[in-house]
């Protein structure tokens, strides 16, 4: 990996010129990035004679004493001078929302600053009609999948082939809309050609991408050198979207060093994830295979938020994945006592109602968490993580149909969740459709190879389908993969494959695999069927077969007789029959 290049008082001042140009165009969390990347870097350029102040961030570059190592002031734009005061009025009622008006005051202007604002606005001003409608046709087959905003062609018209940034960033922006990715693309790459630091751009760029080929084909298509420090952090950003860990980790360590951006919490957060992506059992809601108590990685993670959060209290950015964490830690009380905390702090914010969500969900109150998930799409209708999180409540209470429902949305919103893909698979199981199935979770460990639930989902439908040895294949792989090398469920099955194939060398390994975990468990296993089935399999096999071990059966059967479950009545019968067998043993 390429050493990055130094961060030297030119980008510091290409950042702070890119905050305020951010936030006078209206792409306010695009220039709150930015804010965080300056102040993240600032501590570390000790060497640089002026550094201004976070007050000072907003305010225009001063013109006085540059020196030669500074870039030269901007050329001054005597069409934009000559309209600053409709700029300004424009700018004003686009911050009061009112963005007709907006448009309205400078629908004469031809200054790039003042179409900017015409075309953005307007846009803006459609896109509310469009979502008004949209949700007027709410839960009615006539919804589309998404707002349909019918003067985007018109408005891309009146921008095409800009040269300026800002308006080609608005003509990737209509592009990206109506769906045209690759021409989106280009006119993206051009602007971070021309402006790398505008945020806004590398996200609407990482929007357009949906798979590990397309990622690498921009990457290497991307304007800039491959080790410039925003190249970076947008690696860092896509690797986390497409769920490729193999790196994110270490480039997030790259940034982190006191040269570059120590004091970053984005890149932190970033981290987090890197570290929960590179674990083999991932968040599915109530769905989850099984509980990572003693997961390097996801403690990793845990720490990794827990220093961010200590260091910005208020910070609620991310938190959603943080309770995706505890979640999977199986750590209530956290979960609870943070929901709790971030409640108080904003409750309108949708990843706190997510939070909230997982904080019901894994003390079982599903129709709550629901509650909570669906009001987070109402703060936020593209926010995916809610609906994905709704689909697995909707599974566990067996409301398939409003699973499927819930998943769709995430995957009209994004392709690159992977849960969603898993989601779907998992309730087209249930409804027995297992072609339907197959497709999905095929979708599912395209995006995820190394998810432990993905492959038992796909070994099921196998199974379920009588593809004996794919499913053995599908749940060989699961066993393969990272920690979990010891699941008793995925044990289970493989060893019932194999005892329906009276393959009893093969099934005994497994069944014997599932009774030791079960007694190491502390008991949280003893009523588990593929606990008690194993014991049950261990004590058939010792029955048929002369080298069996009694004595053995006897005690196992003893255990699940003893269990309130379903196969106490079978291993009762089975325990007359052990016992017949060893009195007659002792006859002879």
């Amino acid at each position: 990996m390429d050493p990055l290049i130094p961060i030297d008082e030119a980008i510091v001042n290409d950042i702070r010129s890119t905050i305020r140009q951010c936030t006078e165009r209206g792409l306010l969390a695009s220039a709150k990035w930015s804010v965080g990347a300056f102040s993240s870097c600032i501590y570390s350029q000790a060497r640089l004679t002026h550094i201004p102040r976070l007050s000072e961030m907003f305010m225009s570059i001063p013109s006085a004493k540059r020196t030669h190592t500074r870039p030269p002031p901007p050329p001054v734009d005597e069409q934009e001078q000559a309209e600053q005061d409709y700029i300004a009025a424009a700018r004003q009622s686009m911050s009061d929302k009112q963005f007709q008006r907006a448009a309205y005051i400078v629908r004469d202007c031809r200054s790039d600053k003042a179409r900017y604002y015409n075309l953005y606005c307007q846009y803006l001003s459609h896109e509310r009609l469009a979502l008004d409608e949209w949700y007027r046709l709410s839960d009615k087959k006539e919804q589309p999948t998404s707002p349909v905003n019918n003067e985007i062609p018109i408005l891309l018209e009146d921008v095409a082939h800009s040269t300026e940034p800002w308006l080609m960033f608005i003509e990737a922006l209509f592009l990206s809309r109506m769906s045209r990715k690759e021409e989106a693309i280009t006119a993206l790459l051009n602007v971070v050609a021309s402006a790398p630091w505008i945020w806004a751009a590398w996200c609407l760029l990482g929007d357009c991408i949906d798979s590990e080929k397309e990622y690498n084909d921009v990457l290497a298509r991307i304007p800039l050198l491959a080790n410039h420090p925003v190249v970076y952090m947008f690696r860092a950003k896509m690797l986390n979207d497409l769920h490729l860990a193999s790196t994110q980790v270490q480039i997030c360590d790259h940034l982190l060093s006191p040269e570059f951006f120590p004091a970053s919490l984005w890149v932190m957060s970033m981290k987090s994830r890197g570290y929960a992506c590179l674990s083999s059992v991932t968040f599915y809601g109530p769905m989850v295979i099984a509980k990572v108590l003693n997961s390097s990685e996801y403690r990793d993670a845990q720490t990794q938020f827990e220093r961010i959060l200590s260091i910005e209290p208020d910070r609620l950015e991310d938190i959603d994945f943080f309770s995706d964490i505890l979640y999977v830690m199986d750590n209530k009380e956290k979960l609870s006592s943070y929901a709790q905390k971030f409640q108080e702090k904003d409750k309108n914010r949708p990843e706190v109602c997510c939070f909230i969500g997982n904080a019901y969900s894994i003390r079982t109150e599903h129709e709550n968490a629901v509650k909570y998930f669906r009001r987070a799409t109402y703060l936020d209708r593209t926010y995916y993580h809610a609906w994905t999180s709704m689909g697995h409540e909707y599974l566990v209470m067996g409301n398939t149909h409003a699973a499927i429902e819930a998943y769709r949305r995430t995957l009209d919103i994004t392709k690159k969740d992977y849960r969603a893909w898993a989601g779907m698979g998992q309730a087209y199981r249930v409804l027995g459709m297992y072609n339907y199935s197959l497709y999905y979770y095929e979708r599912a460990s395209a995006l995820r190879p190394n998810d432990v639930t993905i492959w038992d989902g796909l070994g099921s439908c196998y199974e379920d389908t009588e593809r004996i040895q794919e499913a053995i294949s599908a749940y060989s792989r699961a066993l393969k993969i990272g920690i979990n090398q010891s699941l008793p469920g995925i044990n289970w099955k493989l060893g019932s494959i194999f005892r329906s194939m009276d393959v009893w060398s093969a099934a005994e390994q497994h069944f014997r695999t599932v009774v030791q975990i079960g007694e190491g468990a502390e008991g949280r296993l003893n009523n588990s069927e593929p606990y008690l089935g194993s014991l049950l399999a261990l004590s058939e096999r010792s029955i048929r077969f002369d080298s069996g071990n009694l004595s053995e059966a006897k005690e196992y059967l003893e255990r699940v007789a003893a269990s309130n479950t379903e196969l106490a009545g079978r291993a009762a019968a089975m325990l007359k029959a052990v016992k017949a067998k060893m009195g007659l043993k002792g006859k002879i």
